[in-house]
């Protein structure tokens, strides 16, 4: 048995009723409702901590009260930082045996391919961020290491230049996303990090119907050099 899974993409109702589903069978109750054996990680400021997941770990070291395991569903597991990531994959690599562990997210890209790794996974729909082809890699490789050395007002023109081509916004950040993915097994550095942190900021962003121009150039603006790529 699998002791972690992914549930990802099918919009929230088909979410809510695959963890329905689990509930009712390991737990006889309906979700999400309280259950001793039940344990439920939620965004706090828009964030999934390092706390968050210690505290996770703490509680699965626990046998079950009542039922067979003990249940643990994180909430938009795409906003685990990148600490906590870390501190849930060692978790997921030595896994209690009464326990199953739930990570439901519409972006699950975002995640660590070490986290991915160790899952198993349930595709409900459309997951919201792919993985770019070899060509957009290199394209976007090569312009994003011009962006990095470019100064304020030039970062603000290729914005713009992007805007006015009409190139999809959220596709240009998922891209920046996976190079950033990428560059952080080799250089683990701070601006990376950042770099990672904000472009998941402006999916989330776009995702509430902020201006594309606005959440891209302010993008931009934040990005530190970190040699993407």
């Amino acid at each position: 048995m699998f002791h972690s899974q992914i549930i990802t993409g099918g919009g929230e109702s088909n979410q809510q009723a695959a963890l329905d589903q689990l509930t009712q069978k390991y737990l006889g109750l309906p979700w999400p409702q309280p259950h001793p054996d039940l344990i439920i990680l939620e965004p706090v400021k828009d964030a999934l901590t390092i706390a968050q997941v210690r505290g996770l770990k703490t509680k699965l070291a626990l046998k079950p009260y009542s039922a067979p395991l003990k249940l643990a569903v994180i909430l938009a597991a795409e906003k685990l930082t990148l600490p906590a990531q870390n501190a849930l994959l060692k978790t997921l690599e030595e896994p209690p045996d009464h326990s199953l562990i739930i990570l439901v997210t519409d972006y699950p890209g975002l995640l660590l391919p070490t986290i991915l790794s160790r899952c198993t996974t349930t595709g409900l729909g459309p997951a919201k961020l792919v993985v770019p082809n070899q060509r957009e890699i290199e394209t976007h490789r090569q312009s994003l290491q011009q962006l990095m050395v470019s100064k304020t007002g030039e970062r603000l023109r290729i914005a713009a230049r992007l805007i006015s081509s009409r190139q999809p916004v959220r596709q240009v950040i998922q891209i920046h996303l996976y190079l950033f993915r990428q560059n952080l097994r080799q250089n683990p550095a701070r601006a990376t990090v950042a770099n990672l942190h904000s472009c998941q900021t402006a999916l989330r962003q776009l995702d509430a119907n902020v201006n594309a121009q606005l959440v891209l150039g302010n993008l931009f603006l934040r990005y530190s050099d970190s040699k993407a790529g």
